[in-house]
């Protein structure tokens, strides 16, 4: 049963950034040579007072580690280089404090003003393979390029332990040293879910169930957000199920939700859009519908399934036995996050 609670979309965080020091020239023309340090603290969910469920299987929280959050920063300059990260082996980076609710991370070796990149990637010990890895990145190309290995058939990304969730922004710097940037931490996946709703005063049986929406189920995904952020190739998803039972006013999921990476909606002779098949049996009648365009609430195609959403597809049975379909795409429940640099 789906829980009935709004969470927040996207998981915001507020960044402000302080450095104590700029490069710059003195009086005397020659340079100054000081270094400031940045310090990263954030929470890693608070689950009581939070919208967040703190399930971090679901992204509903990050995962600590051995007093580590698993927690990748990389902060790129001008150039495209990157000039701080966490974790580092050069102590350029260090954690002060990680508790279930609380990390502080500090950079040091900041020198100059300017604007700077920020990404972002947490739960990293739930990526899938990807064709690199971010300890190999060293510019802003290479996180950019980093993309997940391409799934066989029609499987989907299926979440081991933590869900990947992941962010990049921009940075402004300032010459007296503070700046800052807002960044949304999303999951690096949308999901997808059909269920039938029984609006008749009595349980209903249905038999043979199988759904099939056309091109939602890309074989690959970007570790950070693209335009478009589809890679791979599309291939359709599936769900099935030989028997269920709808007790009467209630809704019944067909399968569990499945995840999926970013996928744009093919072209039809209409314009971009999602297309679906559903048939079932009803009281022994055979029930086909193919060929259903995916709107939503406003009946406009849905062009794009983003990272961090939620499609859900609802068959509506109701005491005349009348059938209709809803189709509605929302954010993902998550929770939360607030960041700062200072």
């Amino acid at each position: 049963m789906m829980k009935k609670i709004k969470k927040y979309f996207n998981i915001i965080m507020p960044l402000m950034l302080a450095c104590s020091s700029l490069l710059s020239c003195t009086e005397s023309g020659e340079p100054d040579t000081r270094e400031g340090s940045v310090t990263l603290s954030f929470s890693t969910g608070a689950p009581i007072t939070r919208a967040g469920d703190g399930d971090i299987s679901d992204g509903g929280g990050i995962k600590v580690t051995a007093g580590e959050p698993e927690l990748y920063v990389a902060i790129v300059n001008y150039v495209g280089d990157i000039v701080a990260k966490y974790p580092s082996t050069d102590s350029s980076s260090d954690c002060l404090e990680a508790s279930a609710t609380q990390a502080t991370i500090r950079f040091n070796g900041f020198t100059s003003s300017g604007a700077y990149t920020v990404y972002a990637v947490a739960n990293t010990s739930g990526l899938w393979t990807m064709n690199s890895t971010l300890d190999a990145a060293t510019t802003a190309s290479d996180l950019e390029s980093l993309v997940f290995q391409e799934l066989a058939g029609t499987s989907t990304p299926a979440v081991s332990g933590a869900m990947p969730l992941s962010a990049k922004g921009t940075l402004m710097v300032n010459e007296s040293l503070n700046g800052q940037a807002d960044l949304d931490l999303l999951r690096c996946v949308g999901k997808v879910g059909y269920k039938f709703k029984n609006e008749t005063d009595g349980a209903l049986t249905l038999s043979d169930c199988v759904v099939t929406i056309h091109g939602i189920n890309q074989s690959s995904g970007y570790l950070f957000s693209h335009t478009p952020d589809a890679a791979g190739s599309p291939r359709d998803l599936s769900f099935n199920k030989s028997s269920i039972v709808i007790p009467a006013g209630e809704s019944t999921e067909l399968y569990e939700m499945s995840k999926v990476f970013p996928s744009t909606a093919p072209e039809q002779s209409v314009g971009s859009r999602y297309l679906c098949d559903i048939s079932f049996t009803l009281s022994g009648s055979a029930k086909s519908y193919t060929g259903l365009p995916i709107h939503d609430k406003k009946s406009q195609d849905i062009p794009a399934l983003q990272r961090n959403q939620y499609l859900q597809i609802e068959t509506r049975i109701n005491r005349g036995m009348n059938i209709s379909f809803n189709f509605e795409v929302s954010g993902w429940d998550t929770l939360s996050e607030e960041i700062f640099f200072h």
